[in-house]
């Protein structure tokens, strides 16, 4: 693993808060590494956008559900 340090924290910790924790150690920002390091690893972003998705999947399912049954109480 390229952020050794930032992947031991991300299991205990929030994901800015591990990103914090891994820069105060190592200098480094995970979303902004260094020019000497140029690959840049998408799956840092990938839970934000699952979680964007994911959350925007719940909203569409509930709307067509009260679309089907307006006079549900539950919705």
């Amino acid at each position: 693993s390229t952020y050794p340090g930032y992947a031991k924290y991300r299991d205990f910790y929030s994901h800015n808060y591990a990103r914090l924790l891994w820069w105060l150690e190592s200098g480094e920002d995970v979303y902004h590494p260094s020019p000497r390091r140029s690959d840049f690893h998408s799956e840092v972003l990938f839970s934000t956008v699952e979680a964007r998705l994911a959350a925007r999947l719940v909203a569409l399912e509930v709307l067509n559900l009260w679309e089907e049954n307006p006079e549900s109480e539950a919705l």
